[in-house]
């Protein structure tokens, strides 16, 4: 299910694999707070392979089966998530509608596209509705971790 991954987007600084995701340091209490990232897809094996590999690394992770649990985390959460990890394709939402809706309710988050439907059109319509990156599936989770860390460290450029 998971294999070889094609990033489709601008290339990240490499994570080591199990290398924390924090902001620039290793942990460090009050120096810099660990990522917070959540993580929306149907897929229950999807998700927990993604929430593992996240925290292994250091990353707070707080998921979602669809678009409608994936907005009431975002309105519930004290703290806005540094990364969003977006499936294109969840049985209540098929296309960017809920991307822009996270975009409007969190305008500074970064989201990822997660997608098997990774055309170079889907791509620029993810862009355009504020993705940072586009990811096609299957994926290595090594190199989904070094990405987040890439977006999240873009974000702060």
């Amino acid at each position: 299910m998971l294999g070889t991954a094609r990033i489709v987007s601008t290339t990240a600084p490499a994570a080591s694999d199990g290398q924390p995701l924090e902001n620039d340091s290793p942990r460090q209490p009050g120096i810099s707070p660990i990522l917070r990232v959540l993580v929306i897809d149907d897929d229950p094996l999807i998700r927990w392979a993604i929430g593992e590999t996240l925290r292994e690394r250091g990353c707070t992770v707080t998921d979602a089966r669809n678009g409608e649990e994936a907005l009431r985390e975002l309105i519930a959460a004290p703290e806005p998530f540094d990364i969003i990890l977006l499936d294109y394709s969840l049985p209540d939402s098929r296309d960017l509608a809920l991307l822009k809706t996270i975009g409007g309710l969190r305008p500074y988050s970064r989201v990822l596209v997660i997608t098997a439907f990774a055309t170079p059109e889907l791509i620029e319509e993810a862009r355009r509705a504020g993705a940072c990156r586009v990811i096609a599936k299957p994926f290595e989770m090594r190199d989904l971790a070094s990405n987040v860390l890439g977006a999240y460290r873009e974000g702060r450029q």
